[in-house]
């Protein structure tokens, strides 16, 4: 404003700094509060993580108490129905480092670690299960032997959920399991779930 050569354009351009200088202040501070709005996002989203794997946790400890007996030591029953689960939640975290890796010239926006490790953990923890379920019902009883032999299968299957977490996450939460209630005399479907 200071200068000597004042034009009949001058006031006008000076006008626009203004105008750009009160724009760029908005958008700081909009940019400012969207970041506080996404911590707080991010924060609440990795509380309900952690709600969600404690919750997933007592889950497998009710499996675990309903086939505990002497035959089948509980540590042995935690292994089999959890080791899938925390194999899943390595392998959700090393397919996010590996997407990085794989993309060194783009910066990412990496999800907090306890939503992906929460994601791995539940993803995987529900496919070991509904792998396991089905096996220990056609066994009938279930011994330390077979266990053993299920849990290499289970542990694998666990780790693969994990880090194709992206693919196998979409169709447990879209998978349709029909109900059927065997009612003497008729039978009759339940809705799709």
């Amino acid at each position: 404003m200071s200068r000597q050569d004042w034009t009949e354009n001058s006031a006008a351009l000076f006008v626009d700094n203004l105008l750009s200088q009160i724009q760029r202040k908005a958008d700081l501070e909009k940019r400012l509060a969207l970041g506080e709005s996404e911590q707080h996002r991010k924060r609440s989203l990795t509380i309900l993580a952690l709600v969600g794997s404690g919750l997933f946790v007592a889950v497998l400890l009710a499996l675990v108490e309903a086939w505990a007996s002497q035959s089948l030591p509980r540590y042995f029953l935690w292994i089999l129905f959890g080791t899938p689960a925390v194999a899943g939640a390595s392998g959700a975290a090393i397919r996010v480092l590996w997407d990085n890796f794989e993309r060194r010239d783009v910066p990412l926006e990496l999800r907090p670690i306890a939503m992906t490790v929460a994601l791995g953990f539940w993803a995987s923890g529900v496919a070991g299960t509904l792998f396991l379920l089905p096996q220990i019902w056609v066994l009938g009883k279930l011994e330390v032997a077979q266990g053993s032999k299920l849990a290499g299968f289970a542990v694998p299957i666990g780790l693969l959920a994990g880090l194709t977490l992206d693919k196998v996450f979409p169709r447990l939460i879209k998978s349709e399991v029909p109900l059927d209630i065997a009612v003497p005399g008729k039978k009759a479907a339940l809705p799709k779930v």
